[in-house]
């Protein structure tokens, strides 16, 4: 993305970019360490990317949606080894729960669109 759209961004000296990432890259869940890391440096990278490209009149944003109403959420990520699956299964049980109260895909999108209409 950034050798892609970037050069075009800085020439027209404004755009905007916008990052989906999660809010597992604020706070790790066991036997999910991996999504979490990836969403963590995707927290990173768009930080610096707003540092490097600010001048250039680009906004960057960094969109970390909860618990949303998709197939993923309640697939899990890795199969735990037998030693973690007594903290696991709690887990799971939560995360079916907490799919009761979660938003549906289509709201991330109108945030989505928010960012894109905002000035």
């Amino acid at each position: 993305m950034k050798n892609a759209v970037l050069p075009h961004l800085r020439a027209t000296n404004g755009g905007q970019v916008i990052n989906i990432g999660s809010m597992a890259g604020l706070a790790g869940t066991p036997s999910e360490g991996m999504y979490s890391a990836t969403k963590f440096a995707l927290e990173g990278y768009t930080e610096t990317l707003w540092r490097e490209v600010r001048r250039f009149n680009v906004a960057v944003s960094l969109i970390e949606p909860g618990d949303c109403k998709t197939p993923f959420v309640l697939s899990p990520v890795v199969q735990p080894l037998d030693c973690y699956r007594q903290i696991y299964q709690p887990l799971l049980k939560a995360r079916a729960t907490a799919m009761q109260n979660a938003v549906e895909p289509v709201h991330i999108v109108d945030q989505i669109a928010r960012l894109i209409d905002r000035p």
